[in-house]
């Protein structure tokens, strides 16, 4: 998990216009940089949102918001 706080920090720090707007291709797929960022916010902020529902089905309990976390 802090590997993957870390590289995104990094990430986010380095973000220059030309970063931003630097392409990342793949068979399926041509986004800019920053669209492949927020890209896989949404898709981890979704599975989140199906853990969740998953949890309140099963066990009737879910986590509560969490706005930030501590460093």
């Amino acid at each position: 998990m802090e590997y993957c706080r870390q590289k995104a920090r990094t990430h986010i720090e380095e973000l220059t216009p030309s970063r931003m707007n630097a392409r990342w291709i793949n068979e399926s797929k041509n986004f800019s940089f920053l669209e492949i960022l927020l890209y896989n916010m949404r898709d981890i902020q979704h599975h989140v949102a199906q853990l969740n529902l998953y949890l309140r089905q099963t066990i009737d309990r879910a986590p509560k918001w969490v706005s930030q976390v501590k460093k």
